[in-house]
């Protein structure tokens, strides 16, 4: 299956809608309506069929939201587009189709030993309305797996946070700043193929965007006290623990979207009648995994502009694919040695000179997968339009230097 052919298949479902001259602002109500609406119809603890079907507007007002409406530059839309309205959207399927958050959902902190569905109504919207926000559902009985050891003491927590807020600003400043300089290149009509350096310089700015805006959001929520250290662990994990590439998606990089990758595996295995622990099951898990991440990036492009619908889905689609070739190599190293060298994810790691060679498995399928399809995208999506950061020191350096 080519990447067109992917793309046009994502492109079904929008081959009705308007062209994308005929959209409206974004407005408050826009957002506001379907965070309610969702918030309300979990709160309420209807009947199962009734809350399903109640989730249909909410979710059709969300495909209109991405598809009709603006808010400004490219980067602007695909990051309101995937980081916003996509979760919206599969949060209605999480909370409502898959789980119930009134009776299977417990802060462990919490006072209130009484279940969320005996609360009054209060109690139960301010409740589903942390767990629509809480992304990793830290500190709750359904916090996803591989979150970073919290920092509990908040004066180390905010020294910590300083640091990283200074190092992801400049690795960022300068990751941006080569991409702009490069951007009329790679966004004329017949662009070449990118570079390493373009390459990198993106993953970098996608990693660097990501944790500036968390570090900055739990600065100020620990900092002003609404907010306690232990909610805010690291958003990324250790880097030395991405010697294979389902590690690195699976460890190093966020869990903003585990809990919907789990809800829609788990859904996929049962209904295949796949056996849990199996290799199979792993299998139908991570490409319904990569299937979902890859629907969830597809907001972004939607909200872009609607004949770019699915350009980011054939990276995702392909990690998934890189994956199982990795699972089937492993296998047999396993096997071959009998299980003594390799170890599974939940093993003892394994030799250094293996982890070096997956190290640089990792990095090179990376390099490739992001650059034949991830960077592409990016610059057909025309991401590279204006710089994140008020301040450029490299370019304040490049200009004085001139």
């Amino acid at each position: 299956m080519t990447v067109k052919t992917v793309q046009r298949i994502l492109q079904l479902p929008f081959a009705f809608l308007p062209d994308d001259g005929e959209r409206v602002p974004l407005s408050p109500l826009h957002v506001a309506a379907p965070q309610v609406a969702l918030i309300v119809i979990v709160a309420l603890r209807l009947p199962y069929y009734v809350k399903v079907a109640a989730t249909i507007p909410v979710m059709t007002t969300v495909v209109y939201v991405a598809t009709h409406t603006t808010i400004g530059t490219p980067s602007e839309h695909y990051g309101f587009g995937s980081a916003f309205l996509s979760l919206l959207f599969f949060n209605a399927s999480l909370f409502v189709w898959f789980t119930d958050p009134m009776s299977e959902y417990r802060y462990v902190r919490d006072a209130n030993t009484a279940p969320l569905g005996a609360r009054g109504l209060f109690s139960r919207v301010y409740n589903v309305l942390c767990i629509t926000l809480n992304y990793r559902l830290i500190g709750w009985n359904t916090q996803v797996s591989n979150v970073p050891t919290p920092i509990k003491d908040k004066s180390a927590f905010i020294f910590h946070r300083l640091y990283q807020l200074l190092l992801t600003m400049l690795v960022l400043d300068v990751a941006q700043s080569h991409l702009l300089a490069n951007a009329p290149v790679y966004t004329a009509p017949d662009p070449p193929r990118p570079t390493l350096l373009i390459t990198w310089a993106f993953l970098l700015c996608s990693y660097s965007v990501i944790k500036l805006f968390y570090t900055v959001a739990s600065l100020v929520a620990v900092t002003l006290g609404l907010s306690a250290p232990e909610d805010w662990p690291d958003l990324f994990g250790h880097w030395r623990d991405a010697y294979t590439l389902r590690r690195l998606w699976g460890r190093a990089w966020h869990q903003l979207l585990r809990r919907h990758f789990s809800a829609w595996g788990t859904a996929a295995v049962r209904t295949l009648g796949v056996r849990r622990g199996t290799w199979l099951s792993s299998q139908v898990q991570l490409h319904t995994a990569f299937a979902v991440s890859a629907a969830i990036h597809t907001f972004g492009d939607a909200m872009v502009g609607r004949r770019l619908v699915g350009v980011s889905a054939p990276f995702f689609i392909a990690n998934g694919l890189a994956i199982a070739v990795e699972d089937a190599v492993l296998a047999l190293g396993r096997w071959l040695c009998r299980g003594e060298e390799l170890k599974g994810e939940e093993g003892r790691p394994p030799p250094l000179a293996l982890r070096v060679a997956g190290y640089v498995w990792a990095t090179a399928a990376m390099s490739v997968l992001a650059g034949t399809l991830f960077v592409p995208a990016q610059f057909a999506l025309e991401m590279v339009d204006k710089p994140t950061l008020p301040f450029s020191v490299v370019g304040w350096m490049v200009a004085k230097s001139a």
